[in-house]
């Protein structure tokens, strides 16, 4: 069965930024499709696309998911107390909501690893290899690409081409959160030490994750295995 694509809209930080407040602001009573629907209707015009957009922004932060129950409320913590890791919130929560972000990401920043820009064509390319050339797809990622760039994560310099914008360095408590993100999209499974700084997800960030982050991070337990280091969620946090 073919995975569902499903973000198929543009969005835009402050889109984000608003269905979080609204989530995190709601009354017992509040009706959040509505809410968000209203607010998004002075931006968008067309009833499909305003349709759509509320759905994926629903999708992203006001969900009912117990797997992803514990993620979205650090990330609710991080984004109430420190505005500059406003962007590494969302990011993570779009990651933990939709596969077709976590592979647009990953081979982006794969791709960012061994050169300085990069053609959609070759990224369409790529993503068509793992999840089957359909309109659909080709549709959402033009969409998709708009997005980083609106987030800020990425800049058209060309026809089809684009390029890394500067990097953003997060704090320790930022840390946390990408570190949470990266055990959630392993399902809960131990992580190799080796493998948490770098991660191509995370390409708009700056991050180094240290054996202290680990043995002072209250979500997770380390792992020695002979000289390799494993990280995993512990049982109450998964």
């Amino acid at each position: 069965m073919a995975k569902m694509v499903g973000l198929s809209r543009k969005i835009t930080l402050g889109w984000l930024n608003k269905t979080a407040e609204f989530y995190m602001e709601r009354k017992e009573d509040t009706d959040l499709k509505k809410q968000l629907s209203d607010y998004l209707s002075f931006e968008i015009s067309s009833a499909i696309n305003l349709r759509k957009t509320t759905a994926i922004l629903l999708h992203v932060w006001c969900f009912e998911d117990v797997a992803r129950d514990r993620l979205r409320e650090q990330a609710q913590v991080l984004l109430a107390e420190d505005n500059d890791n406003v962007l590494l919130v969302h990011w993570c929560m779009l990651l933990a909501a939709y596969p077709i972000f976590i592979d647009s990401t990953k081979l982006i920043g794969k791709l960012l690893e061994f050169q300085d820009e990069f053609k959609l064509s070759t990224l369409k390319e790529k993503i068509f290899e793992q999840w089957g050339e359909r309109a659909t797809l080709y549709h959402s990622l033009d969409k998709i690409m708009a997005t980083f760039i609106e987030l800020g994560a990425l800049e058209r310099i060309g026809n089809g081409l684009y390029k890394q914008k500067n990097k953003l360095t997060v704090n320790k408590k930022a840390k946390e959160l990408i570190l949470h993100t990266m055990l959630i999209l392993n399902g809960g499974n131990g992580i190799n030490m080796d493998n948490l700084n770098d991660n191509p997800v995370f390409f708009p960030f700056e991050y180094n994750m240290t054996m202290e982050d680990l043995l002072y991070n209250e979500n997770v337990t380390v792992q020695r295995f002979g000289d390799m280091y494993t990280v995993e969620l512990k049982k109450d946090k998964v």
